[in-house]
């Protein structure tokens, strides 16, 4: 199975993760309905449209354990910084959990390439071409590449 990006990354986030879904499984259980949407900032926000050439929400199975990526989103700070955050929904055979996983790193752009890192090193974690309406990724952590379409709305 090969697991999105911010997962291999962030493992400390699920704990606050699942803090966050057993508060609004609480907040709902009272009678208010919370919505998970992805972390975006100031800048250009793009809709993540297809994961692997699957449209959104997409399903990863692996084993006894349902990973969906229900939405995401990737924004282009103006001072070449980007975001990149997905809402999913982990299923195994111990019950379900909902959060929301950010990353957060330094881009750059030639023409229209673009290579996203991580704040904390160096290495080119994302790379793909650039348009003001769309954005192509290759996750060069992963031994598959995983492929990520976004969109601007």
């Amino acid at each position: 199975m090969t697991i999105p990006f911010p997962h291999r990354f962030l493992r400390p986030r699920r704990l606050l993760g699942l803090a966050c879904a057993c508060t609004l499984a609480a907040c709902a259980g009272k009678g208010l309905k919370a919505i998970l949407e992805p972390d975006t900032g100031p800048g250009a926000v793009y809709a993540l449209l297809t994961f692997n050439g699957k449209p959104t929400p997409v399903e990863i199975v692996s084993n006894s354990t349902k990973l969906e990526i229900k939405k995401g989103a990737l924004t282009l700070g103006t001072d070449s910084t980007w975001i990149l955050s997905y809402v999913v929904r982990q299923s195994t055979t111990g019950g379900e959990q909902n959060s929301v996983v950010t990353t957060r790193g330094l881009f750059s752009l030639t023409g229209t390439a673009i290579r996203l890192r991580l704040l904390s090193d160096s290495l080119t974690r994302l790379a793909g071409t650039y348009s003001p309406t769309d954005v192509t990724l290759t996750d060069l952590t992963a031994v598959n590449g995983d492929r990520l379409a976004f969109h601007k709305n």
